[in-house]
This record gives structure tokens, sequence and C-alpha cells, in this order.
């Protein structure tokens, strides 16, 4: 019941405030989101070690102005300030731009805020991603698709509290995305990987800045029957220490690639289940690094 009344007093502040604010500029909701951390009612509550992004495709071109809002829930102790960190990717920054983001209070348990760009400054095209990492401790984050928006134009000078419809969990768009390659859910545990089908996917690994952990495995799961061939091949920057490895559903490696070496693998299935993709940095090396992987299976 206080969640549900917190969000009719952020939208009767929204409703206010647009009152006195004529020629809002176009407001537009990403095309995909996902988080790491607990799904609650309509909320992904991220973990102290967590993460949530949101990807923005098909932008359209032309306006100079960007502003990306930001609202989101709290609980535990309630500061008049949290801040969070945000890092932006676009096809011009591969390894992301960081900025650190104030959140004002607006509401009970409801933080807000603002980071105004320019599409220069970012090198934005058609495309846009956004990774959050919590940096208050003390503070359970909640998050949803929603949360984030871009406005284009010239910036909003007031503070808009805004909540609408949100869906918990992980949300994947119907429609086929701008991006090079799908960016999946991150899990760094095999037991919380991602189920694939056959595709061409992508995602990154180290260091992805301050407040952030060092990230230096991803999972993901592929459902096999016996008989069935894999055709995995893989790509990676030049001279980064990185390994792919398909792996039986017991955990055990069975064929592997490495960055620089081998560029695909053929492995013929012997067992029907849960089969394991890992792609692992090497020790010592934490810098951020994209890769991408395509997956085929035959009869």
């Amino acid at each position: 019941m206080a969640v549900k009344e917190a969000v009719v007093r952020a939208k009767i502040l929204l409703f206010v405030l647009l009152l006195g604010y004529g020629a809002m500029a176009g407001e537009i909701f990403p095309s995909a989101f996902w988080g790491q951390g607990d799904a609650a009612a309509d909320v992904v509550w991220l973990s102290p070690s967590g993460f949530a992004r949101w990807q923005f495709s098909s932008l359209p071109l032309g306006c100079e102005g960007l502003s990306l809002e930001l609202t989101v829930r709290a609980s535990g102790e309630a500061p008049a300030v949290v801040p969070v960190h945000l890092r932006l990717f676009t096809p011009s920054l591969p390894q992301g731009r960081a900025f650190r983001v104030e959140l004002q209070k607006v509401g009970s348990g409801m933080y807000f805020g603002q980071l105004c760009l320019s599409r220069r400054d970012i090198g934005m095209g058609s495309s846009l991603s956004v990774r959050l990492v919590p940096c208050s401790l003390g503070v359970a984050i909640g998050v949803d698709r929603h949360s984030l928006s871009l406005r284009t134009g010239e910036p909003s000078s007031v503070i808009v509290a805004r909540r609408e419809q949100e869906y918990a969990g992980w949300w994947v768009p119907t429609a086929q995305a701008a991006w090079p390659t799908p960016q999946l859910p991150e899990a760094d545990r095999a037991w919380e990987a991602t189920y694939i089908a056959p595709g061409t996917y992508g995602g990154e690994l180290g260091w992805a800045g301050p407040g952030s952990p060092p990230d230096g495995v991803d999972w993901f799961k592929v459902n096999l029957l016996p008989g069935q061939l894999v055709r995995i091949t893989f790509q990676v920057q030049p001279e980064v220490p990185c390994t792919l490895r398909l792996c039986d559903p017991t955990g055990r490696p069975v064929a592997e690639l490495r960055s620089g070496y081998e560029l695909g693998l053929e492995y013929r299935v012997g067992e029907r289940g849960p089969w394991l993709v890992c792609v692992a940095l090497h020790e010592g090396h934490d810098e951020l690094v994209h890769y991408s992987f395509s997956l085929e299976i035959r009869p």
C-alpha cells in the first residue's frame, strides 16, 4: 500500500510540474532492460555487487541536446541524496564513459536525477546503452525498465518524477534491436546463467569503473540433445587473454577457444541437458573487454 501511495504522489507531482512547463522535449524509453538482483513485485532490487542496464535502439537523429532522467526506489537508510555510477556506451565509445549522478529525494522512498549531455560529446548515433552500478552502502536500489528515460532536444529545467507501468525480472524486446549483437544479462555463476538460442551474442568482462567489482567470467546455458553438432565462433579484442569454453551439464570443459588462436570449435553432443558456455578473462587482466560469439546447432 505504501509503495502504491508513493507512485500516486509521484504521478501527481509530475502532473503539477507539467502544468507550468510547455513544449516538453520528446521522451524515449529503452528497448531492452536487465539487471542483477532480486525481483520483488514489479521491481528488480540491485544487490551490492549488482548492476542494471538499459539499451536504447533506433534513436532519432538531429537533436544535439540530450537528457537522461533516472527515477529509482530505495529502501534502508533514507538520505537526502543517493549517488550512483552510470557508464554510457555508444558505437563510438565501446569502452564506455563513466558519470557519477547524485539522485535527489523527491518522495517517500523515491529518488530522481538528471544527466544532461550533448550527442557530440558521447559520439552517439542511433543507439545507446547505459549501465548503472550502486555506490551507496546501506541503501538498496530498486529499478525497472521505465526507471531510465531519454529526452531529446533542450534539456528540461525542472525535476520530473515519472512512474509508469513496470516489469519485473528480465525484459526482452520483441523487435530486432539496432545494436550489433544482443547484450545479454551477465552471470558470473554457472547456475545463474541465461538460456540462449542459436545466434550471435555480445558481452563484456573486466572492470567497468569505480563502484563496480571486476567481472572475470560470464556464463550462458543452451539446451542440447544427444547427437547434435555445436559450432561456436569467438571474437574478442586483439591481444586480450580470454578463453571461451564449452562445458557439459556437470560443468566439465569439453572444448575451448583461446583468443588469438582458434577461431571456432565444433563438438558432437553425447548427453541431453543444459550445456554451458563460459567466457573468461585470464588472471591479471582487468581492463574492460568486449567480446562476441556465434552459436550454431545442427542435427
